[in-house]
């Protein structure tokens, strides 16, 4: 595979709202074609359907994964492109086209997820093509003409059947899915543990990718973290290096799939507290507006403090 020459005036867009948009993702040296079109692809995928925003989760409500779908709402074989989000209390399915509304399926109003048994597919669904079906009385319907309006509650029986564009990965989404379901369904004193410990496994799967790093940097240390933006928290992987400092999301809702800050940047760096936990910290750069991220404990926190003080030269 060629390698291509990316330059520091080619800059990653990093996601956000409010304060946490900014403009200090950079790239340079020797970068393969594969992170280049990682980026491209990450891209085309976000203007889809970048609508969707973890505002419109639930308070407390995790994202767990994204996939590409179709959405066949009736019979006669009409289909309707997008993609759906498993969320830890809901399944939201997002159109492609911005007119029509994403709308949520709560997990507390579903009554079964299910494969769709072959008798009961739309026409012209082929052989090999596996649908879910998830029985709901209620569906949520949001951003009404891609527009900020009041959300819409539909009461009902719905049977809603997507297929996945890859196949490969329809059991994932089932057995996740029914899995959440059953915990949102079950005991409220077990539900915390049995979410956490699925939250845990899913972050586990999704290791730091070092071809974002530059030819010979080497991670001085990676932490789980959160970034913090005003009313979202976003978690993830945060690596620092000699020269950078790495954020990667669990969940891409962004343009980009890594956000990169030169440490050669950086202002100042503040302990804060997070939740009346001292497990936060606030990283001002020159002529740019913070990044605050948030750790698991305060030992943590205090650790990759250093990290960052010892690369950034204080």
């Amino acid at each position: 595979m060629e390698s291509s020459q990316v330059t520091r005036s080619e800059r990653l867009e990093l996601s956000g709202s409010g304060r946490s948009t900014l403009g200090v993702g950079e790239i340079s040296g020797k970068s393969s074609g594969r992170l280049e079109r990682s980026c491209s692809i990450a891209q085309h995928s976000w203007e889809m359907h970048d609508r969707f925003s973890l505002l419109l989760l639930e308070e407390g409500e995790y994202y767990f994964m994204d996939f590409m779908c179709h959405y066949h709402p009736t019979k006669n074989g009409h289909r309707v492109a997008g993609h759906l989000k498993l969320c830890s209390n809901s399944v939201f399915f997002v159109p492609r086209n911005v007119m029509e509304p994403i709308f949520r399926i709560p997990f507390a109003s579903t009554l079964a997820i299910d494969r769709v048994q072959a008798e009961d597919r739309p026409p012209g669904a082929g052989e090999v093509d596996e649908f879910l079906q998830v029985s709901s009385s209620e569906r949520v319907d949001m951003k009404m003409g891609n527009r900020n309006v009041p959300y819409i509650c539909h009461k009902g029986n719905f049977n809603f059947q997507f297929s996945l564009v890859n196949s490969e990965s329809f059991s994932s989404v089932l057995e996740k899915g029914q899995a959440l379901f059953q915990i949102v369904k079950g005991p409220s004193e077990q539900r915390y543990a049995r979410v956490a410990a699925i939250v845990k496994e899913h972050e586990d799967s999704l290791p730091f990718n070092p071809t974002w790093l530059e030819e010979g940097e080497v991670a001085a240390m990676e932490l789980v973290a959160n970034r913090v933006s005003p009313l979202v928290s976003h978690p993830g992987r945060v690596v620092a290096t000699r020269k950078h400092l790495y954020f990667q999301p669990f969940n891409v809702v962004s343009s980009s799939p890594v956000q990169i800050f030169e440490l050669a940047d950086i202002d100042a760096v503040m302990p804060r507290t997070f939740n009346l936990e001292p497990v936060g910290l606030e990283i001002f750069f020159k002529e740019m507006e913070s990044a605050y991220f948030t750790f698991k404990s305060e030992s943590q926190r205090d650790q990759f403090h250093s990290a960052v003080l010892l690369g950034a030269g204080a």
